[in-house]
C-alpha cells in the first residue's frame, strides 16, 4: 500500500493540477495590474478569468497533464510554453474581435504574457521536485515487467533500478529462452515466458510493461501489443537501435535510455473521468460553433445523391468496447 497511496487521491491531484496553473495565470494579471499602478477593471478581470480558462484547457489540449516519469526538465517545459502560446494567440484573437485591444496596457499585458509561462514552469518544476523525492521515498510507484532479458532488456533494468527518483518497481523478465526459466537474472526473476505476460498483467495489475525484444521478433511484439491493448497497462517499445525514428510513436527517457510510447493508458496523468468531462465540454463547444457548416453539408449529401446522409460505423475504444461513429455519406448507395 505505500506505493499507492498517493493513486488512491489521483482524481484531486488531477484536478489540483490543471487548478493550479489556471489560478496562477488569473492571479498574475491582478497582480501586476497592481505593481503597474493600473486599476483593475472589469475589461481586466475578463481577460484574467479568460486566460485561467484558455490555461485549462490549452495545456490539456497539448497534453502537459501526461506522465512525465523520467522525461527531462526540458521536454515538458517546452510542451508548456507551446500551450501558452495557444493562450496568447486566443486572447489576441478575442481582442481584436471584441475590437477591446486599446482597452489594455502594453506593459502589463506584455509582462503577463512573458511571466506567465515562466510561473508556470516554476510551478511543475517544484512539483516534479517534489514527486521525484516522494518516490525516492517509496511513494507514488509503478510496477513494471520486462519482455526480454537480452542484453537490451537487462541494459534497461540496470537504467530503471539506478534511476530510484522514477518509482518504478521492478517484478522481473518474460523471456522465451528455456535456459532462463526459473532463474534469475541480474538479481531480478524470470516470470515466465512472454506469452505468460498477459497473464500476470490482468493478475497482478502491473502498470507498465516495456517490450525489450529485437526488431527480428515483429511477429512476436506484435501478438503482445495486440494482447495487451485490452489492459490498462501503458506499453513502451525499447528500441534496440538508438537511432531509429518511429512515426506515430513518442518518445520517453527512462533515465537516460530512450523508449518509444506504443500504447498509453488514458488512467495515468489526468483521470479518465477528468478527460471525459473535458471532452464533452469541448466537443459540445465546437458542434455548435460547426453546426451551420455541418447543416450545409448534409444539405448538399441529400441532394446530391438518394440515401441517408449519415452513416454508422463500427470501432474500438477502451478496453476493447465497441463505439458506434456517425459519418457524413460520401459515397452513392449501391442498389441490389
Amino acid at each position: 500500500m505505500k506505493g499507492g497511496v498517493l493513486r488512491r487521491y489521483h482524481i484531486w491531484l488531477a484536478v489540483g493540477q490543471r487548478l493550479a496553473d489556471a489560478l496562477t495565470v488569473w492571479a498574475l494579471l491582478p497582480t501586476l495590474c497592481v505593481v503597474f499602478d493600473q486599476t483593475f477593471n472589469q475589461t481586466y478581470q475578463m481577460a484574467a478569468i479568460l486566460g485561467g480558462i484558455l490555461t485549462w484547457v490549452a495545456m490539456g489540449a497539448v497534453d502537459a497533464y501526461r506522465p512525465w516519469r523520467g522525461a527531462t526538465y526540458w521536454h515538458e517545459f517546452r510542451v508548456l510554453l507551446g500551450g501558452w502560446l495557444i493562450v496568447v494567440c486566443s486572447l489576441f484573437g478575442v481582442a481584436w474581435v471584441t475590437k477591446t485591444t486599446e482597452s489594455y496596457s502594453r506593459l502589463v499585458t506584455g509582462s503577463w504574457f512573458i511571466l506567465s509561462p515562466l510561473a508556470l514552469i516554476g510551478l511543475h518544476a517544484l512539483e516534479r521536485m517534489c514527486m521525484r523525492l516522494l518516490r525516492k521515498h517509496g511513494r507514488n510507484t509503478r510496477t513494471a515487467v520486462i519482455v526480454g532479458a537480452a542484453s537490451l532488456g537487462r541494459s534497461l533494468a540496470d537504467h530503471i533500478r539506478t534511476s530510484d527518483w522514477m518509482g518504478i518497481r521492478l517484478l522481473g523478465f518474460f523471456d522465451d529462452d528455456e535456459r532462463k526459466q526459473g532463474a534469475n537474472v541480474d538479481g531480478l526473476p524470470i516470470l515466465g515466458k512472454c506469452e505468460d505476460v498477459l497473464e500476470q498483467v490482468r493478475k497482478n495489475g502491473v502498470d507498465i510493461v516495456y517490450l525489450a525484444l529485437p526488431l527480428r521478433a515483429e511477429a512476436r511484439m506484435r501478438s503482445l501489443f495486440d494482447a495487451l491493448q485490452d489492459t490498462t497497462a501503458s506499453i513502451y517499445w525499447v528500441p534496440d537501435l538508438f537511432m531509429f525514428e518511429m512515426l506515430h510513436a513518442r518518445e520517453l527517457d527512462v533515465g537516460g535510455m530512450p523508449v518509444f510510447a506504443l500504447c498509453e493508458s488514458p488512467f495515468f496523468g489526468p483521470f479518465g473521468m477528468l478527460k471525459r468531462l473535458e471532452d464533452i465540454v469541448l466537443s459540445t463547444l465546437i458542434l455548435i460553433l460547426v453546426s451551420p457548416i455541418m447543416l450545409g453539408i448534409a444539405l448538399a449529401v441529400k441532394l446530391s445523391s438518394k440515401g441517408p446522409v449519415l452513416f454508422k460505423q463500427r470501432r474500438y475504444g477502451l478496453d476493447g468496447q465497441i463505439v458506434e461513429v456517425w459519418k457524413f455519406r460520401s459515397m452513392t448507395v449501391t442498389e441490389d
